[in-house]
């Protein structure tokens, strides 16, 4: 069994996919966003607002029900989660395990044992993927990996959920508190560390996210946070798209890529 998390997720897991199938294995994808608890039961934040990134928002018990009913043999018919909505709906969606079977996990919370108690940890092949980043603008500054996932979010989340910057900067507070508390921790029990930086990524994700910058004016709470990634991909020069892979890992973020997001 694989679990792993974090940004580049669902690329990474269709590929370890795709070299498991290649090896005799059957890889079966599962993903957590599937498991979040009604709308109406989502814990609020300090702010009284929905806190997405704790884990009581995901239906805990539904989760380890369902994957321990998977591995003893059961069929389970999986829920599918309505973003519009908020509620988790049925189906139809069938899965009942066979012999070369292979469960690849995939979510923010993926490393977090009281998700996992389903199984024992020699079960587990824990996986943690973020970026990592490798490059240096000077001699003195170094490319922040959290400016690169909040650009990569900012990009997404535009492209493909329809958040403004401004939505995507008011709910980044509570990704980085999330991840402090609920995701950290649990890094240092993980079998194997993927770095999904990419050297020219500033490059290219100066195309899609500068002219989102531009959107925020001198009134937003955001705006000199705005203005300082905007002079930050002024460090690099622009990159044209078209040679990227159709398989590479930025296409997540950026679109046109051959996998499903």
């Amino acid at each position: 069994m694989l679990v792993h998390r974090h940004h580049g997720k669902t690329t990474f897991a269709q590929k370890l996919g795709i070299q498991l199938k290649l090896t005799g294995y059957n890889p079966i994808t599962i993903s957590m966003d599937n498991y979040f608890v009604e709308r109406k039961d989502t814990p609020l934040g300090e702010d009284g607002k929905y806190n997405f990134e704790c884990v009581e928002a995901l239906d805990i018990n539904l989760f380890n029900t369902q994957m321990k009913d998977l591995i003893d043999g059961k069929t389970v018919e999986l829920p599918e989660f309505d973003f519009m909505t908020g509620t988790k709906k049925y189906n139809g969606k069938m899965l009942k395990l066979n012999e070369r079977d292979v469960l690849i996990i995939e979510g923010i919370h993926a490393l977090n044992p009281i998700l996992t108690k389903f199984t024992p940890d020699e079960n587990k092949y824990k996986i943690y993927i973020a970026p990592i980043a490798t490059l240096n603008i000077d001699g003195y500054t170094k490319v922040s990996s959290s400016d690169t996932r909040l650009l990569r979010r900012m990009v997404r989340d535009y492209n493909t959920r329809g958040h403004s910057v401004e939505k995507t900067f008011e709910l980044w507070h509570n990704v980085k508190k999330g991840e402090e508390q609920y995701i950290f921790p649990f890094v240092d029990t993980v079998d194997y560390v993927y770095n999904s930086s990419l050297i020219y990524e500033p490059s290219v994700m100066k195309i899609f996210a500068q002219p989102l910058l531009l959107q925020l004016d001198s009134s937003s709470p955001y705006y000199s946070e705005s203005r300082r990634l905007y002079e930050y991909l002024n460090n690099f020069l622009p990159m044209e798209t078209s040679n990227i892979p159709i398989n590479s890992i930025i296409r997540e973020f950026i679109g046109n890529g051959c996998f499903y997001r």
